[in-house]
Formats: C-alpha cells, structure tokens, sequence
C-alpha cells in the first residue's frame, strides 16, 4: 500500500486524551481527599502521606484507623506510580524529536493529545492524490502545541477544509455544550476552505458562513504561528484580509526587522500550580494580593472577588459604584518573592500591564 503512494481514503475519529497523567482526574474517582485539595502543592503533600499509609490519619487524627486502610492507600499510590510511569513513557515516546528518527516532529511538542499523533499519522499513511477526513478539537487549528502540523499541512496545500462545530445546540448528545470540534480534511488544494462557529448542519452549506484562506493569506494574518484565524462569516474573513494587507502585524517574528518598535511580552508572573507552595491564605503587612485572570475584565480591574468561602464572584453594582470598595483575592504572595521577580526581569518602572487571554472566543460577560 505505500509502495503505492498511501490509502486513496483515510476516515476516522481518534481518541482525545492527554497522555499526560492529571492528578485530579486520576484521584477523583479512587480517592476524594486527594482529589479534592486546595492546590497542587497540597495535593503533592497528601500523596506523600498516600504512599507512606498515612493519610487518613493525617487528615482525620480523631478517628480510629485499622492496619488495612494504611496498606490500602499504599496499593493506591503504587497504582498511581504505574499509571504515571506509563504516561511518562508515552510522552517521552512521542517527544522524540524529528533529527532523532522521531515519529511525530510536528505534533509530539507540550502536553501531548492522542487525537494531535493521530493527525500526523493520518498525514503521512493517506496518499497525496488521496482524501483523508477526520473529527478532532478544533484545537488542532489553533492551539500553540499543534501549529507546527497545522503550519505544514496549509503552506504545503495539504488542508481542503475545516468546517468547525460547536455543541451549544446539543446536535450530538454526549459531547458537552462548549466543547468544539472541527470535521478535517486533507489531500491536495490550492487553497482551504473554511466555516467556524457553526452550531446546526445546515449551516456548513451556507455560502455566507464559508471563507477561504490560501497559503499566502496564512501568513498574511498569522506570520508567526501559521494558526488559524476564526470568523463567522466570509465577510469578516475579508474585511480582515483588506486590514492586515494595510497593517500587517505588530511583531513579525519571520523578519529580520520585524519588531520595529521594539516590544518585548512575558508570561504570567506567577503560576497558579507551579507556584501554588507561596501562596497566602491571608493578608498582611509583607504580603501581596495576587490577582488571577477571572477578576478582571476588559477596562475593569474589579470585576470579581472572592468570599470568605473560597468561591469568587463578580461584583454588585453597587459595590462598583463604591470607589472604596477593594476586591478579596484568593492568595496573597511575598513581597519581596515579586520583587525578586520583577528583578530578573529588569523592570525598573512602578506599575505593571497585566492582560487575560484564556478565554474562548465564544465567552461573554454575563448582562
């Protein structure tokens, strides 16, 4: 068969599962106390005291405790070390890299998904005069840990379509509302086509809703990624073509002078995970507030706070209206641990521009 060039017709829907071990994931249904704790760095202390037999008696010191429960919690961890012994393996497999005679050089990048391996074995075994379509997320279009497959598969005319669905009308009844999915297919095109957002079937015909894009425009609007943009209509798609010929973007990583005003970005200061070991639980006079994405808003820098409960909400209108009115952060962080920070960094100014770019482009403020 690849003597022969590859399969004439490739369908499928791969699976799409993190290779990467979740802790949450993995303890939710074996062990709620574990499952269940405030943070990663907790949740680190609670499987120390899993694998030492000692957790329940940590956690509940006035309760009686039998011999068994300790040897069952440690059957427990050694189940956990297995599992992610075996998603380590995997992962390692896949992160081989091309130079090395590695199996997936465009998808085995970052937290891998089975459904990313998938697509690039789908590439390789269709042949090139061939169809091969498939359902994954329509991450495989956008997300950072896939734009080198989907920056191949445009800039060698190998995408015919993407046609993106969203679940909000609950067509397919197991699939959650948000999630969104994408129908792919590749083979040999000068050009891709495209329709986003589309909730009902019928919408994938509709003229008004399908755009394209050729090679030359993918590198026109997203130079640096080659991911795909997303609009909702062919109209918005060239309207955004017109503006980007007029303007092209603001750092242009491909160029030699491609950042003529000298712009430099950084990630998050903090990580809510990594760094979840110097975290506060209350304020004080060498403490910090740390803010998090969800309490801020376009031009708001008070759109949610947290109760004394440990749920965040979004503010009153009321409490808006109230200049006096300051928002409760979850953690707060060591003063000098930012300075430190801001130190590597060389930031030498007093104020800081913080941004959320989390979000879907489906999610709205609520009214």
């Amino acid at each position: 068969m690849f003597a022969q060039g590859g399969f004439d017709c490739v369908l499928g829907n791969p699976p799409w599962e993190r290779i990467k071990l979740q802790e949450e994931e993995f303890f939710a249904t074996r062990h709620r106390d574990v499952a269940e704790a405030r943070n990663k760095a907790e949740r680190a202390r609670r499987i120390q005291w899993l694998s030492e037999g000692m957790l329940a008696r940590h956690l509940y010191p006035d309760l009686a405790h039998a011999t068994h429960e300790d040897e069952a919690e440690k059957r427990l961890y050694a189940e956990f070390i297995a599992a992610r012994r075996t998603a380590e393996a995997a992962s390692l497999f896949a992160h081989v890299g091309g130079e090395d005679g590695g199996r997936y050089p465009l998808t085995g990048v970052g937290d891998v998904n089975t459904y990313a391996l998938f697509a690039e074995t789908i590439l390789h075994i269709h042949a090139r005069d061939g169809r091969a379509g498939f359902i994954v997320p329509t991450g495989i279009a956008t997300d950072d840990s896939t734009k080198a497959f989907f920056g191949h598969i445009t800039q060698q005319g190998r995408l015919v379509s993407l046609y993106d669905i969203e679940n909000r009308d609950a067509v397919f009844p197991s699939v959650h509302r948000s999630y969104k999915f994408c129908l792919l297919t590749l083979g040999a095109a000068k050009q891709a086509e495209f329709v986003c957002f589309a909730s009902q079937v019928d919408q994938l015909s509709d003229p008004r809703r399908r755009f394209t894009l050729s090679p030359e425009e993918f590198r026109l609007i997203n130079p640096n990624t080659l991911t795909c943009p997303v609009f909702r209509s062919a109209r918005d798609a060239e309207l955004t073509k017109k503006l980007y010929r007029a303007a092209p973007v603001l750092i242009d990583e491909t160029r030699e002078n491609g950042n003529p005003w000298r712009l430099t970005f950084h990630t998050r200061l903090f990580h809510m995970a990594e760094d979840s070991h110097l975290f506060r639980d209350r304020a004080g006079s060498d403490v910090v507030p740390l803010y998090e994405a969800k309490m801020i808003h376009q031009f708001d820098h008070r759109w949610a706070t947290y109760a004394p409960n440990g749920d965040s909400r979004e503010l009153s209108e009321s409490e808006k209206k109230d200049s006096n009115f300051s928002i409760t952060p979850r953690y707060w962080v060591e003063a000098v641990e930012l300075a430190s920070r801001l130190e590597k960094l060389e930031w030498r100014n007093g104020w800081l521009i913080g941004w959320r770019d989390i979000c879907r482009a489906t999610d709205s403020a609520s009214p």
